[in-house]
């Protein structure tokens, strides 16, 4: 893909997540209009809205993905990974800002997704482990889970 198709596709795509978190009937017309492209752009990508839709779930998972590799929840020391995943995960949620629930009914999506959440609990587990997190919900009144305040 040439670099400008590739930045136009990104646009589209990022531009798309944030207005149908904010607009769910955001139209296909409206999303070109903001990322900066024509509309035929998107129409030569995406047959339809649900195929728009269909791209931005899949970019999102695939930036949750790159977002765990990239913290190397496995191998790195608790702290350093935990704050890589929480850096990491907070500009996921930023950039694609849209809900997975009308996607899990795919059940490709969904073994994706359950094995990030297996990914990341097996790590929530090492780290309570290794005393950085407390076992179990915050009780009334406690600090949040980190155990070093």
């Amino acid at each position: 893909m040439r670099a400008d198709a590739a930045r136009n596709l990104e646009a589209v795509l990022t531009t798309g997540a944030r207005m149908l978190a904010a607009d769910p009937a955001a139209s296909i017309a409206s999303i070109a209009a903001e990322a900066g492209v024509d509309r035929r752009t998107v129409h030569r990508r995406f047959d339809s809205r649900e195929e728009l839709l269909a791209a931005i779930h899949e970019s999102r998972l695939s930036a949750i993905e790159t977002a765990i590799e990239d913290a190397r929840l496995r191998e790195a020391p608790v702290a350093v990974a935990l704050h890589r995943y929480v850096e990491n995960i907070i500009t996921v949620n930023r950039t694609w800002p849209v809900d997975l629930t009308r996607m899990l009914t795919d059940d490709t999506i969904r073994q994706r997704r359950d094995a990030y959440i297996t990914e990341v609990d097996t790590f929530l587990e090492r780290a309570t482990g290794e005393g950085l997190l407390r076992p179990g919900p915050p009780k009334d009144g406690q600090q949040p889970c980190w155990s070093n305040s």
